[in-house]
């Protein structure tokens, strides 16, 4: 059962920023994910990050700057807003991509031995 992800350590500021990136994603999921091929998109907070993931089957347009959108740099500019980061790949038959954003009470080396820690859910 999703108990909710409790984003009161971020700022309005940093919240209205994820909102903007969730919507994208799903915006992006809508315009070029093949229905049949399904699609899966994750938020996760693990104590030192919070995680945007999604990952779903392209249709018609090449994910790998092929495209004219501005979705992925509109995130790219949010993410670094927020001192995170955004990740984008594929092998043409899947997409993906995840948006990390560092809590910001977390010391960057603590945080950096977790980079590579598998995420709670």
């Amino acid at each position: 059962m999703d108990e909710g992800i409790d984003l009161t350590w971020m700022s309005r500021g940093a919240v209205e920023s994820v909102a903007v990136m969730v919507d994208e994603i799903y915006g992006n999921v809508l315009e070029h994910a093949d229905p049949d091929g399904g699609y899966c998109v994750s938020l996760v907070d693990n104590g030192s990050r919070f995680e945007i993931s999604v990952a779903d089957a392209p249709v018609g347009l090449p994910r790998n700057g092929g495209h004219r959108g501005t979705g992925i740099a509109r995130c790219r500019r949010l993410a670094a807003g927020l001192h995170g980061t955004v990740d984008v790949g594929g092998n043409g038959r899947q997409w993906t991509m995840s948006v990390t954003v560092p809590h910001p009470d977390v010391p960057v080396d603590q945080l950096l031995g977790r980079l590579h820690a598998p995420l709670r859910s």
